[in-house]
This record gives structure tokens, C-alpha cells and sequence, in this order.
């Protein structure tokens, strides 16, 4: 259906039929009759938009929270759970300052001054609003080169018989739940409601109708990226075969909208991806690990990157180069080899606090769609998940690799574990009695399929320091705010537990201006 033909559904009352996100027309806004009215609209139930609606109440705003999906979390609830707090904001900013130079990233300095001076204040804002819960440290800086890098940690949240992204997610919740915010559940906005220039309310689909919302002071979009639109995924990654790790609820909604009224768009080319597996019958991928006698070939059956050097948010800038000459993505799939020591050992995928279990270490396939990974690995073996071979003849004929370069591969590998120095890519083999790597034993081959697996994209509207949405011409879109993964501050340069700590930062930011915005009249 074409945007007026909703409109007039909308007007008239007529069902609503599946079209596009966007904005409504300035001529249509005066036939629009309002089934609901509140001061702020937070579109989408994740860390941000908890976090914007529980800030937009206490600063004195009634606001309602419009999801998609049959309940909320997004990718907050199934993510490491993870927040960069440093010791101190200016050192912080220092580094912070050091990764965008670093990584040749455009940057807002504005976003960056506050994102430093505001992170401090959210591990006790978040303590405040759910009792049992505990930190604890569980990771410095990874850029450990640049300066002050000693200055960050990232801390964890446990409690409740939950930690890191659930455990998060219970808090974020919690506090929504005992300030009684109205949460509106299976319904997805549609369009943003433009009345000259300024942004007045929503159009949703509740529940397969209709339903026009007006917000007398703001709407903030707090609805995540496009890693669920292969459509956008293709378009602006320029990539293919691209998983998706993270809710599936995220598929450039709020993207479309902005575009729609106008915002500036940025960070489109951005992304958090590790490299991960298809598991058969599910909507989302899991990651793998790499077992020490572990490493990854292309399609010919060459190495192609140090494959614990690679920076593990990063790696889709590792596998997705195109070859002009064969017109194909030689590294999509990528292929992990490993012998059967590691896979009896299970090494290929992540073991949890659920004891001996190997899961997903996080991601939607692992807390929502349950899976767990057999504890022999028969089941992976019989679904083709992982393929075994006799010997590495056989393998490179089954997975279609060069086997004269695949051969090469194997004894290269084996070579330089036992003089303990990876003359490929550089990487320590050894240090001292602590063994790295290891050698690829006996005549079994294992491989696993590899593709990039999105955890988010980073694309979408520009935001100010305010978290106010920013136009093509440079000015505030009146009335309408950002927060979180929808147009992340960080880009490429994406430093674990910046996301969520940019969530929290920039969504209280957002509630608490929203909620300061004089009633639209």
C-alpha cells in the first residue's frame, strides 16, 4: 500500500494494510482523528528506550512505549551485557578521542565530551532502580596502545540469579515496570506524523489495526538498526550472505521514518560482526569459537587473517572483499578447519556460566530460540553444521578448497605452531610454558562453515549532544529525539560496552529534554 492509500486507511478507519515506514503528509495531519494522546512516544523497548521513558516520567512526562515485538529487550537483553565506565571522563575522553584518530572515523566531539562526562553516572543510576544487583569488572580497554586506555573498564551487572545482558535487561525493566509506564506490545509504528515541520505523533499498527498516537511533546526512536533487512544489509555493507546475531525486530524502521522527515543520515556503513555459523531451523546465527589447533581458510583453502588478532566486532571488514576478476566473495563463506581433539573437546563453541553446556555466548539464538550445542557434537555432525573428513584430500574435495594450497595450509600450520611463531600473520604461538596454539593432529579433518554474523548496525539519524534528531540542512527536527544503536555515535570504532553505555547515556538524555519540550498545541 502506498503512503497516502494508508493515510486514508488511517483516516477513514478502513484495515491496515503492510506498506512502508515514513512520515505523513502536512495536507493529511488535519484528517487524522487521534485514538491516543500522551506527552512523549518512545518508539522501541530496548536499554534505550527503557532508559528514555523511565527518565521522560521522572522529569514529570506521561509516556507510552509502542514495541513490535511480544515483549521487550532488544538487543540489550541478549548482549554480553557490558558498559564502559572509566575512571575518569577526561581521561576517557582522551582515549575515546585517540580510537576515532585512530580509526580514521568521522567523530562529534559534542557526543564524545558528553558521552565521558555522563557514563560515570549510570552503573548508580541503575543500582537505583532494582535492589539485589551487583558489579563486577570483567574487562579493560582493547586498544591497549593508545593512551589512557588504562583509564577504561568495562563492568558487568548480576543478580537475581541473572548477569550480563538479562541481567541488565531485568533492571532496565524493573524500572519501567514499578513506575507503571504503559507499554504497548505487537505494535510496530509505522510513520511519524510531521504538522509544519515539527513532529506531533505516530501511526502504529496495534494488533493488526490502525492506531494514531499523538504525543504533545516528543517522540523518541529508540527502534534499533537494518541488521534484520537484507535488503538495507546489501545496499550500504555491500556484502552478502550477512547473519543476523541480535533481535529480529530490527529492520531499519526508524531508519525509514528519519529519512522521511528529514533527518541526516550517518553511520550507515558501520557495524559490530563477528564471524559466525548457520544452525538449521533457526532465525538467528550463533558464534564460534576457535579452538587452539583452530584457524580459518578462504575458498581456496588459504589462511587469510590472524584469527584471535582480529577485533571481533570488526570482522565482516576482514571476510567481505569482493574479487573483481571472479566476480565472488572468496571469504563468504570463510571455513574453520580443526582436528578431532578440539571438537571432542567442544572447543568450537562458547561454554557459559550453565556449566558444561556449549552455547552461544550471547546473541538471539541462544536466549530466545534455546539452542545448545550437543555435548558430543553428533547433532551439529547429522544437521551438516560441522562436516568431517578422513583426511585433508577429502576435505578439500568436499568443501570445494584447492588442494594442493590446502595442503600447504596444514603443514605451514603445524610448522610454525611447533617453532612457535605464526609466520603468516605474526601471531605468538607460545609464550614461555603457556601454549597459544597447537597443532592440527591426526588425519581427521573437521570444518565449519563461516559468514558474518551481525551483532548491530550503527546506522541511522544524526543526533546533537541534546540527542535531538538533526535535518539534512543542519537544523533540530522539532520534537523528535534519538537514542542508542539507531544512529550510534561510535561508527567503526565500536569499543565493547560503548553500545550500551551510549543507550543509557544518550536515552536518559533524551527522555529527560522530551519531557522538558512545551506542549504542542
Amino acid at each position: 500500500m502506498k503512503r497516502r492509500n494508508f493515510i486514508s486507511s488511517v483516516v477513514s478507519g478502513a484495515a491496515l494494510a503492510p506498506m512502508a515506514c515514513g512520515a505523513v503528509e502536512k495536507s493529511e495531519i488535519k484528517k487524522l482523528k487521534w485514538d491516543e494522546e500522551t506527552d512523549v512516544v518512545v518508539v522501541g523497548y530496548g536499554g534505550a528506550g527503557a532508559a528514555a521513558a523511565i527518565e521522560a516520567t521522572d522529569n514529570g512526562a506521561k509516556v507510552l512505549i509502542l514495541e513490535k515485538m511480544p515483549f521487550g529487550g532488544g538487543n540489550t537483553a541478549i548482549s554480553g551485557g557490558g558498559i564502559t565506565i572509566p575512571k575518569s571522563g577526561s581521561d576517557a575522553q582522551k582515549f575515546f578521542d585517540g580510537t576515532f584518530n585512530f580509526a580514521n572515523n568521522e567523530k562529534s566531539p559534542k557526543l564524545v565530551e558528553v558521552f565521558c562526562r555522563e557514563i560515570r553516572e549510570q552503573m548508580p543510576w541503575l543500582l537505583s532502580l532494582c535492589p539485589g544487583i551487583e558489579t563486577y569488572l570483567y574487562r579493560r580497554a582493547r586498544y591497549t596502545m593508545l593512551p589512557n586506555s588504562d583509564t577504561i573498564e568495562k563492568f558487568g551487572v548480576r543478580g537475581d540469579g541473572m548477569r550480563s545482558g538479562p541481567c541488565l535487561w531485568h533492571i532496565l525493566s524493573t524500572g519501567v515496570s514499578n513506575r507503571k509506564i504503559q507499554v504497548m506490545f505487537e505494535t510496530p509504528v509505522k510513520q511519524l506524523i510531521l504538522d509544519k515541520g515539527s513532529v506531533v505523533g505516530v501511526i502504529a499498527e496495534h494488533k493488526g489495526s490502525p492506531k494514531t498516537i499523538r504525543a504533545k511533546k516528543a517522540v523518541i526512536l529508540t527502534c534499533g538498526g537494518f541488521e534484520n533487512n537484507q535488503e538495507m544489509l546489501a545496499n550500504y555493507t555491500q556484502g552478502k550472505d550477512i547473519l543476523n546475531l541480535g533481535t529480529p525486530a530490527n529492520t531499519g524502521d526508524g531508519v525509514d521514518m528519519a529519512i522521511q522527515a528529514g533527518a541526516k543520515i550517518w553511520r550507515m556503513t558501520a557495524y559490530s560482526c563477528p564471524i559466525g555459523a548457520r544452525i538449521p531451523g533457526k532465525c538467528a546465527a550463533t558464534t564460534v569459537g576457535i579452538p587452539s589447533s583452530g584457524f580459518w581458510v578462504d575458498q581456496s583453502g588459504r589462511r587469510f587473517a590472524d584469527e584471535k588478532g582480529t577485533d571481533l566486532h570488526a570482522a565482516l571488514y576482514e571476510v567481505n572483499v569482493y574479487n573483481s576478476a571472479k566476480l565472488c566473495y572468496p571469504r563468504i563463506p570463510a571455513f574453520l578447519i580443526f582436528d578431532k581433539k578440539a571438537f571432542e573437546k567442544g572447543s568450537y563453541g562458547f561454554r557459559v556460566a550453565e556449566g558444561s553446556k556449549r552455547i552461544p555466548y550471547f546473541g538471539w539464538i541462544g536466549w530466545q530460540e534455546k539452542f545448545v550445542w550437543s555435548p558430543d557434537g553428533k547433532k551439529e555432525l547429522e544437521a551438516g553444521v560441522i562436516r568431517k573428513y578422513a583426511n585433508a584430500e577429502e576435505a578439500a574435495k568436499g568443501e570445494g578448497l584447492n588442494p594442493v594450497l590446502f595442503k600447504e595450509t596444514l603443514e605451514r600450520w603445524n610448522r610454525d605452531v611447533k617453532n612457535g611463531c605464526d609466520t603468516e600473520f605474526g601471531r605468538m604461538m607460545s609464550r614461555g610454558k603457556n601454549i597459544l596454539s597447537e597443532p592440527l593432529e591426526g588425519e581427521e579433518i573437521y570444518v565449519m562453515s563461516l559468514y558474518p554474523a551481525l551483532l548491530n548496525t550503527q546506522g541511522g539519524p544524526e543526533h546533537n549532544e541534546k540527542s535531538q534528531v538533526i535535518s539534512v540542512n543542519g537544523s533540530v527536527i522539532p520534537h523528535l529525539y534519538a537514542a542508542g544503536e539507531l544512529g550510534s555515535m561510535w561508527g567503526t570504532i565500536y569499543e565493547g560496552g560503548t553500545n550500551l553505555g551510549e543507550c543509557l547515556v544518550f536515552g536518559r538524555i533524551a527522555g529527560k529534554n522530551a519531557a522538558q519540550e512545551k506542549d504542542l498545541k
